[in-house]
């Protein structure tokens, strides 16, 4: 009972003993009003002010660029910010872009790794799987 107390003192405003009047009372009106924009139609999935925000471009990376990052990825999966400024310097990327494709490739990796243990272990599943019956 304490904490209900302590929620509703922490409360201001006309109803404030009766929580769940409360919050229909706030949430209904703000949900069903306006958006920021000023349009009158109801706010879509994109969320509050229904503003879009811009995608940024999808990087095309060239052969060159593909070929010095591949060849660190095999040095190093997990260089670190000096390594990838340098590399990104080199081959004329952010270091932002050079961060963000190691994380893929990592992710392309391990994918791939799976992929090839579960290749492996279907003939043995199939196997077992007939003798332990």
């Amino acid at each position: 009972m304490a904490a209900a107390a302590g929620g509703a003192a922490s409360r201001r405003g006309p109803g404030a003993r009766l929580a769940w009047p409360l919050r229909l009372g706030t949430t209904v009106p703000l949900s069903l009003g306006a958006p920021a924009g000023g349009s009158g139609a109801l706010p879509g999935p994109v969320g509050p002010g229904s503003q879009r925000r811009t995608r940024r471009h999808r990087t095309i990376f060239s052969e060159e660029q593909l070929q010095a990052l591949e060849a660190l990825f095999v040095q190093n999966q997990y260089p670190d910010v000096s390594t990838r400024e340098r590399l990104a310097g080199r081959i004329c990327l952010r270091e932002e872009r050079v961060e963000v494709w190691f994380k893929n490739r990592r992710a392309k990796w391990r994918h791939q790794k799976r992929a090839s243990a579960s290749a492996r272990l279907l003939p043995g599943v199939k196997k077992s799987s007939k003798g332990s019956c």
